[in-house]
């Protein structure tokens, strides 16, 4: 009975143990999977946080480029396009009409003599009136008679010079008298070429008191005897035999490039589309450093239209660029470039400037980025961003 009972005693306790083993591996496999999830939320955990910190810094040198790209200056470019023009000579004009030649005065003066009246025929060179300027007419007068008692002093002097010699041959008188005779004459003498040389003046200017017609015509207005005239103003108006024309002034050092027949274009508010023309007389004589060069139109015109004349006297050939590239450096007329992400100042040479752009002969290519926004802010060697 006591060994049954032992028997069953070992059993009980074998297997009390393997259940008690079971129970233990039971918990080491859940502690050990619970621990492997737990290692897994971490490590996933880890990399979020690592995502999150590299999303960080991803959004942080974003920011830092966007920052950089903002403070970067945006300009606008353009490449320069070669470009070729006619140097004008640029002036205003107005339309005559056959009908409305006017005659005006070369100098001031009283009208003398009038030869027409209205409704006379006259021909290009006649008189037409004549000016008496007595203030000339008193100084030329006043000059004519100094030369005279000049003469008549030298003449007399000469006559006792020759009187002097003779006693000087015989010692009566010294040699300074008659060097001081010889110098009384030698003053008056240039007195004289002085005297003479005003009165060329005044004979000069006097040939503008002499007031002579430039066209073939009927007088349509003629001023009166007596009347007082100002230098340019109206003696007379005619009715040309010719066709209408346009008179300008231009500038006289300009009359090297100007000749008869030369073409030109006529601008004016009545049409929008320029008419062509031709020089048919050019001055010679200049007035206050202007010429008066005559034209004829190709077409009809109004009277009394004022026009404005453009006269092709060479043609050029460089860069265009807008205006808006232009700045100054130094004193130096310059542009800047774009080159890797810079700006470079380049000095240049303007070869013709107009409205809106200007024609560059020296200091950039054709293949030059050149700024032309923002142009007027930049330094040499700013970093730029281009649009």
């Amino acid at each position: 009975m006591v060994k049954k009972i032992k028997k069953n005693n070992f059993i009980f306790c074998i297997v009390i143990s393997l259940f008690l083993n079971v129970i233990t591996s039971c918990t080491s496999e859940e502690k050990k999977e619970k621990k492997e999830v737990e290692n897994k939320e971490h490590k996933k955990d880890d990399s979020e946080k690592e995502d999150d910190k590299h999303e960080e810094k991803k959004d942080d040198h974003e920011d830092d480029e966007e920052k950089k790209i903002e403070s970067l200056i945006k300009v606008e470019t353009i490449t320069p396009k070669i470009e070729s023009s006619n140097i004008f000579i640029e002036t205003q004009g107005k339309v005559y009409s056959k009908k409305n030649v006017s005659i005006t005065s070369l100098a001031d003066g009283k009208i003398k003599k009038v030869y027409f009246s209205i409704g006379d025929n006259i021909k290009k060179g006649e008189t037409i009136a004549i000016l008496d300027n007595q203030e000339a007419n008193n100084e030329e007068g006043g000059l004519k008679s100094k030369l005279a008692i000049n003469n008549n002093i030298i003449s007399n002097f000469e006559t006792k010079l020759k009187s002097y010699q003779e006693m000087f041959k015989i010692g009566i008188v010294a040699k300074n008298d008659l060097d001081n005779i010889i110098n009384e004459i030698n003053t008056k003498k240039l007195e004289n070429e002085d005297i003479n040389l005003n009165i060329n003046k005044i004979s000069t200017r006097k040939t503008n008191y002499t007031i002579k017609s430039n066209f073939n015509g009927y007088v349509s207005e003629i001023v009166s005897e007596g009347s007082f005239l100002n230098y340019g103003q109206n003696v007379a108006s005619l009715i040309s035999e010719k066709d209408e024309y346009i008179e300008s002034l231009i500038p006289s050092e300009q009359i090297k490039n100007l000749s008869t027949n030369q073409k030109v274009e006529i601008l004016s508010d009545t049409s929008e589309k320029a008419i062509s023309g031709s020089i048919y007389n050019v001055s010679p004589i200049a007035s206050f450093n202007m010429i008066k060069v005559i034209i004829k139109p190709s077409e009809t015109l109004p009277l009394n239209l004022d026009v404005k004349i453009k006269i092709p006297t060479k043609s050029i050939s460089g860069l265009s660029i807008p205006k808006s590239a232009i700045v100054l450096i130094d004193g130096k007329t310059s542009v800047f470039a774009v080159k890797d992400g810079k700006s470079v100042a380049k000095a240049v040479d303007i070869q013709k400037d107009f409205e809106n752009k200007v024609i560059i002969s020296k200091g950039i290519t054709n293949k030059d980025n050149i700024v032309i926004k923002n142009a007027d802010i930049l330094a040499d060697g700013t970093k730029v961003l281009t649009k």
